[in-house]
């Protein structure tokens, strides 16, 4: 839970429609709908590699739904949206939705494999999903999104509304006070299809349009796009290209139908805008190593880290210092969260990072309710605000919940301040 607390904070700091470049990266890949296969998405990580600086990716929405595995698919996009924010976007689905989710399984994956906090969890995630971008935009030539177009696409318009209030396309707006025309727009953006005649009719789906060839050139050449880049429907080859190769589809959920019923795809864009499509299709022999892929690149991450911290000792134990006015040997967290970033120039998801970077448990005992004030009030012993190596190296995954355990205010020795602080420089072991 506490993951998804702080996947709602982040997003909330995001614009309805992101804007993303690739003068960095050099490229970018475009993820379709997964619909909770985790095997297609731990294929495309294997494949493609694990997001970062350099590999960024567009997650086209649909995340959830039909699939066994919607909640680990959710929470793994979650957890890498938190370690590498600036290098992983998703999109907004129609399956974002808590009326779709009651129908099409999710509700119920999540009763089944939470049990009395189940209910907790959907409405967290309902919240979570209420605060996914609409759309993408990468180097203002390629325009990203679930569903589609249609003519009436205001992209100014869909900059400044409140898509938080749009909770659900299917009820009653979050706040209650819906403008038609902002709920029609992201229903357009969510729901829509291309077809072959001119103009627009309405979609047999009951959101969204069917928009015609001249309703994308009339967009594209308005917003000055080269593409359209949608997903929400399944091509048999796992992508496809429509009106005159102005629009793809990409599709990443494999077996979609049935078994062998089609391809799982991705797209990667290079600088350039040229598109490479991947097709891929899972087997049952490749499962096993991509759960040891991640563990090991995790496991490689927090080395790496580790040794970033140990070359940064002085700094980080002078900011420490002076954080300590009253030399008491404690510092709270929202002061190592700040040390740590300030220092190590780093935008980590720090408060989730520190039982990882710890020798012993610390304990908390505030509400789970409102765990930004939790954290503004906990204190940490500066004698543990690193580990000694061995633990960081045994823990594996980043992304676990913080504990909360008993209000103390451990303090250290006088003779333990400053030694034994910061963990070893020396090599790390391989994993």
């Amino acid at each position: 839970m506490q993951l998804l607390h702080e996947v709602r904070l982040e997003l909330k700091t995001r614009p309805n429609i992101y804007r993303l470049s690739t003068s960095i990266s050099k490229q970018v890949t475009v993820v379709g709908d997964l619909h909770g296969q985790l095997e297609d998405l731990l294929l495309i990580f294997y494949k493609n590699g694990l997001p970062d600086v350099t590999n960024p990716y567009v997650f086209n929405g649909d995340i959830v739904d039909r699939g066994s595995n919607s909640v680990e698919v959710a929470l793994l996009l979650f957890a890498c949206q938190l370690v590498w924010p600036t290098a992983v976007f998703i999109n907004r689905g129609n399956h974002e939705d808590p009326i779709i989710n009651q129908k099409y399984g999710f509700n119920k994956e999540i009763h089944k494999k939470y049990n009395l906090l189940s209910h907790k969890v959907v409405d967290l995630f309902n919240e979570v999903f209420s605060w996914l971008p609409l759309a993408t935009i990468i180097d203002e030539s390629i325009f990203v999104v679930h569903g589609g177009i249609s003519e009436n696409l205001d992209l100014e318009l869909l900059d400044k509304l409140d898509r938080h209030k749009y909770y659900s396309l299917f009820s009653n707006s979050k706040n209650g006070n819906v403008d038609k025309m902002e709920w029609e727009q992201v229903g357009d953006l969510l729901w829509s299809d291309p077809h072959g005649q001119h103009g627009s009719q309405i979609s047999s789906r009951g959101k969204g349009c069917l928009f015609g060839p001249d309703i994308t050139a009339n967009f594209l050449q308005r917003n000055r796009f080269k593409l359209l880049v949608r997903s929400h429907q399944d091509p048999i080859d796992g992508y496809c290209y429509t009106h005159c190769e102005c629009v793809l589809t990409i599709f990443s959920a494999s077996n979609y139908q049935f078994e062998g019923s089609n391809p799982g795809a991705y797209v990667r864009f290079d600088s350039n805008g040229k598109p490479e499509i991947v097709r891929f299709c899972p087997n049952k022999k490749n499962i096993k190593p991509l759960g040891r892929q991640i563990f090991c690149a995790e496991d490689a991450a927090l080395r790496s880290l580790r040794a970033k911290i140990a070359a940064s000792k002085t700094e980080l134990v002078a900011t420490f210092s002076k954080m300590d006015s009253r030399k008491t040997g404690c510092v709270t967290v929202a002061q190592w969260c700040s040390a740590m970033e300030s220092v190590l120039k780093f935008n980590l998801p720090w408060r989730m990072l520190r039982p990882h970077l710890q020798t012993r448990h610390v304990h908390d005992d505030l509400p789970e309710s409102n765990p930004a004030e939790q954290y503004g009030k906990h204190i940490l012993p500066v004698a543990r605000l690193f580990s000694d190596g061995s633990r960081l190296q045994k823990q594996g995954r980043a992304g676990d919940h913080l504990s909360h355990h008993g209000p103390r205010q451990q303090r250290l020795h006088q003779s333990g301040r400053v030694q034994g602080v910061l963990p070893s420089s020396g090599p790390s072991h391989q994993a």
